[in-house]
C-alpha cells in the first residue's frame, strides 16, 4: 500500500479496498481527488478570509479568479495523469452493467469540485460582507444619510414638483386614488399623449397625480433627494429605502427645526463608517465639477464626501448579493464547465484516441460549415439554427445506432456515436428553445401562455434538468452498450 502525502490512514485503507473490490471506482481516484481538492479549498478559504478583511473596499477579484483557474487546471492535469494510467473498459476487465453510469457520475463530481475552487474567493467575499454588515443596518444608514443631508441643506433643495400633463387617447376610464402633495400650480403644455398601458405604467411609478377629467391627468415628479444611489432591485425589500417623495412628505413638507451640530456629528460618524479612502476611487473629477458645479446634488455630495460613502455601500451590496442574480445565471458557470469536462473525458475513455481527436476536428468543421450556411440564408431565424441542431442529432443518432448491425469498427461510426452522446444532454433544451421561439413568431405580442402557467425562463430551467436526467438514462440504457459493442468490433 502506497504512503501518499497528507492522506489519512482510513483513505489509504479505502484505496486498497477499492482496488481489490471495485476497480471501476478505484480507477477514477475519486476518494483521493476529492480529499486533495478539499485541502486546497480549505487553504484558499483561509487565505481569502485574511485578505478580504474590509467589505467596503473594491478588492480585485479578477486576480484571485485567475489564480484559482490555474490551480484548477493544475489539479485537472494531475488527476488525468493518474486516471489515464489504467482503464478497466479498454482492457476488457470486469465491467458491470452500472459501471459506465458510475464512472460518468464520478467524473462529473470531480470536475464540479475542481470548478468549484474558482467560486471560493467570491463566496468568501460574500460571507465577509454579510458577516460585517446586516441588511437592516444598510437600509437604516442609507435612509439616515439621505435624510440628514436633506435636513442640513434644506435651504438649497428644490421643493417644487415637476408637472407632466398627459392626455389619454383611448376611451378607458381609470379611477385615481392618489392626489398631489403640492398645490396644483401649473399644467404643462403641450400635453403628452398616452395610451391605457402607458397611463397605467405612469400611475405605478410617478410620485403623485391629479385627475382633471377622464382623459386628462397631471403627474408630478418629486426632485431627487437620494444622494446615496441604490441599484439592487433584486433585494428582497427595496421598498424599505425611502424614496424622494417619502423623504419630502416626512421631513421636507414644512421647514424642519434641526439641531445642526448634532446632525453634523451624526453625518461625520456615518461618513467615517462607510467612506472608502482609497486612491483607486476618484470621487470628484475636475471636469465633473466644472460642468455641473452648480447642481444641488453635486454640491451636497461634494460637501459631505457622499460619493466615497456611496462607493463603500455599493461595494458591500455588490458582495452581499453577488450570488442572488435571477435565473441561476452564476451557478451555470459551475455546472456547464463541469459537464463539458465529464462528457469529453467519458468519450476519451470509451473510444480510441484517434477517434476522439477526429471527433473534436469534426465539431470544429461542423461549426464552420453551419456558420457559413446561416450566413448564406436570407433573414435567418433562431428556429432555423435550432432546426439544424435537431437534424444533426438525428443524423448522429442514426450513425451511432448503425453500430448494432456492423461487423467492423468504423471511425465514422465512432465519431457519430461520440457526437450523438455529446449532444444528448442538450436535446431537451434545444427542443424547448425551438418551441418557445416558434410560438413567439406566431404570437407577435409575446402574450402566449406557456404550459402550466410557467415562464419561458422556468421552461428552460426544467429543460436543463431534464437534459441531465435524459443523459443518465440514455447512458445506462443505450450508450454503454453501443460503446462496448463498437470498441469490441475488429478494426478495418
Amino acid at each position: 500500500m502506497l504512503n501518499r502525502p497528507m492522506v489519512p490512514s482510513f483513505l489509504q485503507k479505502l484505496d486498497n479496498w477499492l482496488l481489490r473490490h471495485h476497480p471501476t471506482i478505484w480507477q477514477t481516484r475519486v476518494h483521493l481527488a476529492l480529499w486533495y481538492i478539499l485541502l486546497t479549498g480549505i487553504v484558499l478559504s483561509l487565505l481569502c478570509l485574511v485578505s478580504f478583511n474590509d467589505a467596503r473596499r473594491d478588492t480585485e477579484i479578477g486576480g484571485w479568479i485567475t489564480f484559482t483557474v490555474l490551480i484548477s487546471i493544475l489539479g485537472l492535469v494531475i488527476w488525468l495523469i493518474y486516471l489515464l494510467r489504467f482503464n478497466v473498459f479498454k482492457r476488457f476487465g470486469q465491467w458491470k452493467p452500472l459501471d459506465a453510469l458510475i464512472s460518468f457520475v464520478l467524473y462529473l463530481v470531480i470536475a464540479t469540485a475542481l470548478v468549484f475552487l474558482n467560486f471560493i474567493p467570491p463566496l468568501v467575499q460574500s460571507f465577509r460582507a454579510n458577516q460585517q454588515y446586516s441588511n437592516s443596518e444598510i437600509i437604516k444608514d442609507i435612509n439616515e444619510i439621505n435624510t440628514t443631508a436633506c435636513l442640513l441643506e434644506y435651504d438649497i433643495l428644490p421643493l417644487n414638483w415637476t408637472p407632466d400633463t398627459c392626455q389619454l387617447v383611448s376611451k378607458t376610464t381609470i379611477t385615481v386614488e392618489r392626489e398631489t402633495d403640492r398645490p396644483l400650480q401649473q399644467v404643462s403644455n403641450p400635453y403628452t399623449l398616452v395610451d391605457t398601458m402607458e397611463l397605467n405604467r405612469r400611475l405605478q411609478i410617478n410620485d403623485s397625480v391629479v385627475k382633471l377629467r377622464d382623459d386628462l391627468y397631471v403627474f408630478y415628479s418629486c426632485p431627487d433627494y437620494q444622494f446615496i444611489s441604490f441599484f439592487r432591485y433584486s433585494w428582497g425589500s427595496p421598498d424599505l429605502i425611502l424614496s424622494s417623495a417619502e423623504i419630502y412628505r416626512k421631513y421636507l413638507k414644512t421647514k424642519p427645526d434641526i439641531n445642526r451640530n448634532q446632525l453634523m456629528e451624526r453625518m461625520n460618524d456615518l461618513k467615517e463608517k462607510w467612506a472608502v479612502f482609497d486612491n483607486r476611487y476618484v470621487s470628484y473629477s475636475e471636469n465633473d465639477y466644472i460642468i455641473n458645479s452648480d447642481t444641488y446634488i453635486n454640491r451636497i455630495q461634494k460637501k459631505y464626501d457622499l460619493r466615497r460613502v456611496d462607493n463603500g455601500i455599493d461595494s458591500v451590496l455588490d458582495k452581499k448579493f453577488r450570488f442572488e442574480w435571477e435565473e441561476g445565471f452564476l451557478w451555470r458557470f459551475l455546472i456547464y464547465p463541469a459537464l463539458f469536462i465529464a462528457l469529453l473525458l467519458f468519450v476519451f475513455r470509451n473510444s480510441t484516441v484517434r477517434t476522439f481527436f477526429l471527433t473534436l476536428l469534426t465539431i470544429v468543421l461542423l461549426m464552420i460549415f453551419t456558420g457559413l450556411v446561416m450566413i448564406g440564408i436570407t433573414n435567418p431565424e433562431e428556429t432555423t439554427f435550432l432546426g439544424v441542431l435537431i437534424f444533426y442529432y438525428v443524423l448522429f443518432g442514426g450513425i451511432g445506432l448503425s453500430i448494432t448491425s456492423s461487423g467492423k469498427r468504423s471511425a465514422i461510426q465512432g465519431i457519430g456515436l461520440n457526437l450523438f452522446f455529446l449532444m444528448t444532454p442538450f436535446v431537451p433544451l434545444i427542443l424547448t428553445a425551438y418551441y418557445t421561439q416558434s410560438r413567439k413568431w406566431v404570437y407577435d405580442d409575446f402574450s402566449y401562455q406557456w404550459p402550466g402557467g410557467l415562464s419561458e425562463t422556468e421552461l428552460m430551467q426544467i429543460a436543463e434538468i431534464t437534459g441531465l436526467v435524459f443523459l443518465l438514462l440514455m447512458l445506462q440504457l443505450l450508450f454503454r452498450k453501443l460503446y462496448r459493442k463498437w470498441y469490441a468490433l475488429p478494426e478495418n
